[in-house]
């Protein structure tokens, strides 16, 4: 199977952070992390990483709400350079800095769990997505993380899974074409802006709100709505495209059960699927039972322990590998 296309050097809803930084200083963390940002895709990690150091010791902003987003940028540019060199364990140590009560925290979650996915620790990815349900969390929506989700089980040989998670997305495309059409009859340009209130009637309004709300550089109303379009229009190009990775993966799914079929052979998955047995630890790491309960202190630290189902059982009772 093809791996799904996704870069951290460009991810998400961060990837929209170029608007975000002073125009006037022509070395404002801006700057620096688009300066940084040619080097990792020259392939000059060294280079990149002096820049974004140096952007992480800048002091832009004029509030310390502002000083403290722009640094929090920077980590994240310097993590996801560190990701593109494949030097994994360092990328991990640099989203481990940026604090819980970030706004941007959440946004990396699923970066760190393409991490884990790279390492081959499916149920650390699983359980770093699971983070999203969290009732805290419930403003971010990020397409990406159905498509990693899905993509995980598909691995796990856990198909069942996986076509759940194609079949729930349907959902998104529909709200989706809503929010196109209100885009396209220039909503934007109307909505009122200063209260959460406003958005609560436009598909994804809460993540859109919440994205415009923490980019308080931004003063101007003109501007304010002319980013807010960027923003929806954006939204709205990757729920399409994990759309379009979604079919991908069903159809994957789809030839993995006609060669089966054909074999007269089926999946082991008669097994109790998680055991604490299955989750990979660190020394300083305990283990705590999840029991449907949210604690803040606890989000991003979860783990499945689902174990692989890439077993086939034949007539006779051997077993094989998929």
């Amino acid at each position: 199977m093809k791996e799904v296309l996704y870069s951290l050097i460009a991810l998400s809803i961060i990837g929209l952070a170029a608007e975000a930084f002073s125009r006037e200083n022509q070395e404002s963390n801006f700057s620096l992390m688009n300066k940084g940002d040619k080097y990792v895709l020259e392939g000059k990690t060294e280079k990149a990483l002096e820049l974004y150091e140096q952007c992480l010791n800048k002091k832009d902003g004029d509030s310390d709400e502002e000083k403290q987003l722009y640094h929090e940028y920077c980590l994240i540019h310097k993590a996801r350079a560190l990701f593109k060199a494949k030097r994994l364990e360092e990328a991990l140590d640099v989203y481990d800095t940026l604090p819980k009560g970030s706004y941007l925290w959440p946004t990396t979650l699923v970066e760190k769990a393409w991490i884990f996915y790279k390492k081959g620790d499916y149920n650390r990815t699983l359980g770093l997505l699971a983070t999203y349900k969290s009732p805290l969390l419930q403003s971010y929506f990020i397409p990406e993380v159905e498509v990693l989700n899905a993509l995980v089980y598909f691995r796990l040989c856990l198909w069942d899974d996986s076509f759940t998670i194609v079949q729930d997305y349907e959902a998104e495309e529909s709200k989706a074409k809503e929010l196109k059409t209100w885009i396209a009859n220039k909503g934007y340009k109307t909505i009122e802006l200063n209260t959460v209130a406003g958005f609560d009637a436009l598909p994804y309004g809460r993540t859109l709100w919440l994205q415009l709300l923490h980019r308080p550089w931004i003063k101007n109303e003109k501007e304010k709505r002319e980013i807010l379009a960027k923003l929806a229009t954006f939204l709205v190009s990757e729920i399409e495209r994990a759309s379009q990775d979604l079919f991908s993966i069903s159809l994957e799914l789809y030839t993995k059960k006609k060669s089966l079929i054909y074999k007269k052979e089926k999946l082991i998955s008669d097994r109790y699927r998680g055991d604490l047995s299955n989750v990979h630890r660190k020394v300083d790491q305990y283990f705590w039972d999840f029991r449907g309960e949210f604690f803040a202190d606890e989000l991003g630290d979860y783990s499945f322990g689902l174990k692989s189902n890439c077993e086939t059982v034949r007539k006779g009772g051997s077993y094989e590998s998929q």
